[in-house]
């Protein structure tokens, strides 16, 4: 192995790339976000939303993954915000090498307004990962929901495309079956497809704009990322995983 290599298990790259399966080898890119986590409603212009979200995500067949993340939302127009996000993924299982578990990730975004009902959201993210280095992606997406003063059920699907910038090699060996530099790859371009089901509930005062000052909200998600490069380490060539995110926001006017 060259020096200065950088380690990562497989559990720990791909799990924090919020996928994973135990037994799967390649290494991919995640996506700069865990979850959209949002409803069709948009912000009146001038108001400020500051949120709280985490989770975890995983396959049947593998570890999980811890998630946190915070979201600052501004009103442009009635119809048309802008969206900033940080957040980490943190894996806990037992890797081959001993390395840094976290990811982070930072995403500017935006999400217009449609119509009452439906939105479409669209963003630029970027990441590192001390095992492997810099990262990069693009997202775009629908979101539908019946907005209502109650219970706000959502659905909302999302494409996007993740590449590293220029990354170091990684070992995606198993701990209790491959030896220290047997299986290393460098982390590959992915296209990401996403869907997630939720609700949001509206709490406590009413603000300017008639619309409650709080929001806890809750998502199922389904994530598949799908690497082209096809027959490098195993036959495989995506992953799917589930998981929950749930979140508290509150808006300012």
């Amino acid at each position: 192995m060259a020096p200065g290599m950088r380690h990562i298990s497989t559990s720990l790259f791909l799990l924090a790339a919020v996928l994973g399966v135990g037994c799967f080898q390649r290494p991919m890119t995640p996506p700069t976000t865990a979850s959209l986590l949002t409803t069709a409603e948009t912000l009146a212009e001038g108001e400020v939303a500051v949120g709280l979200n985490g989770g975890a995500q995983g396959a049947v067949f593998g570890p999980a993954v811890a998630t946190a993340g915070g979201r600052l939302r501004y009103g442009a127009t009635d119809d048309l915000e802008l969206v900033v996000d940080g957040g980490a993924y943190v894996v806990s299982e037992d890797s081959i090498a001993d390395e840094h578990r976290g990811i982070y990730t930072a995403r500017f975004g935006l999400k217009y307004r449609l119509h009452e009902h439906f939105a479409a959201i669209g963003g630029l993210g970027a990441g590192i990962a001390p095992a492997f280095g810099f990262f990069g992606g693009i997202d775009g997406g629908l979101v539908a929901a019946y907005e209502n003063p109650y219970v706000v059920p959502f659905v909302a699907g999302r494409v996007s495309f993740n590449g590293p910038v220029n990354p170091s090699e990684v070992d995606t060996g198993q701990p209790d079956n491959d030896e220290p530099g047997e299986v290393v790859a460098a982390p590959a371009r992915t296209l990401g497809v996403s869907a997630e089901t939720g609700v949001r509930i509206p709490f406590g005062p009413r603000i300017a704009s008639g619309k409650r000052m709080g929001s806890l909200l809750g998502a199922f998600v389904l994530t598949h990322l799908y690497d082209g490069r096809g027959g490098l380490i195993e036959e495989a060539d995506g992953i799917t995983a589930i998981g929950g995110n749930f979140g508290i926001e509150l808006v300012f006017d």
